[in-house]
């Protein structure tokens, strides 16, 4: 309990609006993989019956807590864009800008198959069973509805796979290095900005890395390295080799060189 009120004070609203997106993101992807890993091949195999029944008794329920889910998850990942200070700042310009955003529009995708063709298909496909449990004529929209449902579904299961590496892989699995760089001049203008998660959470221990690349990548311009994308190349060899000597970890690295 201790430790939670710290963590909050530390973290304050913002924390907790982290908290409730990373808590409904679990119970959407969760629900998700339930959906198409385990409840429809087991639907598959049940008599008409006893799938009807489960249709309305345990897929409509299950259904209620994968929408408002899915739609929790993309309101606090909003919040946390309008609490975070600066968040938008240089956002297009940074590794770990870019990569929210790639994740952001995979999962607003996401959102929208869900309400808008996952559930009201499968209104079509619960109503359809309740009627036929109660001795009601079977709907014939109600197959074409279900197939209809299930492809979206498949999709997002899809999609799911790089808007979690997009999301999660931000925060935790590289370092993200941005450099603003004169090649006229051939100095290093702006940065490097070095981001560590997953290895480090001190910004001190990267400053003998910050001095070097600066050293490094001047060095290489004046050897004739002109192009940014090789320039990028050699941060990220020299930053890779720095932390694999220094905590004995090969994170993703993706470096950003921009010519100013």
């Amino acid at each position: 309990m201790l430790l939670g009120l710290e963590l909050f004070e530390r973290a304050g609203f913002t924390g907790a609006l982290r908290w409730l997106h990373v808590l409904f993101g679990i119970a959407w992807i969760g629900l998700l993989y339930y959906f198409n890993f385990v409840q429809v091949p087991a639907f598959a195999e049940f008599t008409p019956e006893a799938r009807n029944e489960a249709i309305a008794k345990l897929a409509s329920r299950a259904l209620w807590w994968f929408r408002w889910a899915a739609l929790g998850t993309a309101i606090f990942g909003i919040l946390i864009t309008g609490a975070t200070e600066d968040y938008y700042k240089d956002f297009f310009k940074r590794a770990n800008g870019v990569s929210i955003l790639l994740g952001m529009i995979i999962a607003l995708t996401m959102l929208y198959n869900v309400w808008m063709v996952i559930w009201p298909n499968q209104r079509i496909v619960i109503a359809n069973a309740v009627n036929v449990m109660n001795g009601g004529a079977p709907d014939p929209n109600a197959a074409g509805a279900g197939r209809r449902a299930f492809l979206a579904s498949r999709m997002n299961t899809i999609f799911s796979i790089p808007m979690l590496w997009f999301m999660v892989g931000t925060a935790h699995f590289y370092t993200g290095d941005t450099f603003g760089f004169d090649l006229s001049a051939g100095k290093v203008v702006y940065g490097p900005e070095l981001t560590a998660r997953g290895f480090t959470d001190d910004p001190e221990g990267l400053e003998p890395i910050r001095v070097e690349l600066i050293r490094i990548v001047e060095q290489s311009v004046v050897d004739g390295v002109r192009d940014a994308e090789a320039l990028a190349h050699i941060v990220r060899r020299t930053v890779g080799r720095w932390v694999d000597k220094t905590y004995r970890r090969r994170p993703m690295l993706m470096p950003m060189v921009i010519e100013v």
